[in-house]
């Protein structure tokens, strides 16, 4: 009986002591891949190249992580913005340079520095080794409208067949801008700068943000979203009389490319 009984407790004990081990082979490991914190980084800098509706910007954002879920930061961007209604063609006259294209009725170039500070917030975790986190970020800001002269080549009315085109822009010869058979071809990115101007305003964006990097070190992420950018005044793309505008609102996609530390 002795026997029976001592055979019948050396089961249950080694039973016991294998469930036991195997609880510890299933719970630890599960414990370990669901976590969703991952590493926690202090600090983020990304290069956003955005692309909307008239124009584009690239630029750099300095974060600050106060929490997994919350990042502000601050940046600048520099780009170009351009009046909805602007459009580059050949022209129809028989003076424009092969190849060539003209903004026609384009009087200014626009070119915003924008600074702001920014409010990022995670809305769901990612798995260590895959997935996409979710968030939305909003962005406010000041920005110096650079408004460079836009300058194209043109003849001189009724001058001789074969004599040296004029670079010019709008306020030296309005008529050469309206007059397509004066035109010969665009003046270049080079000239203008002379007649540099500054309009003061403010920027706004909202987006949702895709993040394949939120727990790795270097930054992956897409954005797309809303950008408001609003003057002080009209700011003089276009030729009169085209209704210019001091506000400017745009749908944008941009890539982040950075790293945390």
């Amino acid at each position: 009986m002795n026997q029976y009984l001592f055979r019948g407790f050396a089961i249950i004990s080694m039973l016991l002591v294998g469930l036991s081990a195997n609880g510890q082979e299933v719970l630890l490991p599960k414990a370990y891949e669901n976590t969703n914190v991952g590493i926690v980084y202090d600090r983020e800098l990304s290069f956003p190249v955005t692309l909307h509706t008239n124009g584009f910007h690239v630029g750099v954002n300095v974060g600050k992580l106060k929490t997994y879920y919350k990042t502000t930061y601050v940046g600048v961007t520099l780009g170009h913005l351009k009046h909805p209604r602007e459009f580059r063609r050949p022209n129809a006259g028989s003076r424009l340079q092969g190849g060539a294209n003209v903004s026609f009725g384009k009087q200014n170039t626009l070119i915003p520095v924008r600074v702001y500070k920014g409010w990022k917030r995670y809305y769901s975790g990612k798995d260590r080794r895959k997935g996409v986190a979710v968030a939305t970020s909003f962005e406010i800001g000041a920005t110096a409208g650079l408004l460079k002269p836009y300058v194209i080549q043109a003849a001189t009315e009724g001058g001789s067949a074969g004599a040296p085109a004029r670079f010019v822009t709008f306020d030296e010869d309005p008529n050469a801008f309206i007059n397509r058979d004066l035109i010969e071809g665009p003046g270049g990115l080079r000239r203008g700068w002379s007649g540099l101007s500054i309009r003061p305003g403010i920027n706004a964006k909202a987006a949702v943000h895709l993040d394949w990097g939120a727990f790795d070190e270097l930054m992956r992420a897409v954005e797309a979203g809303i950008m408001v950018d609003v003057f002080a005044s009209n700011v003089d793309l276009l030729i009169p009389p085209a209704n210019n505008t001091p506000l400017f609102i745009n749908f944008y996609l941009a890539l982040h490319l950075g790293k945390r530390e």
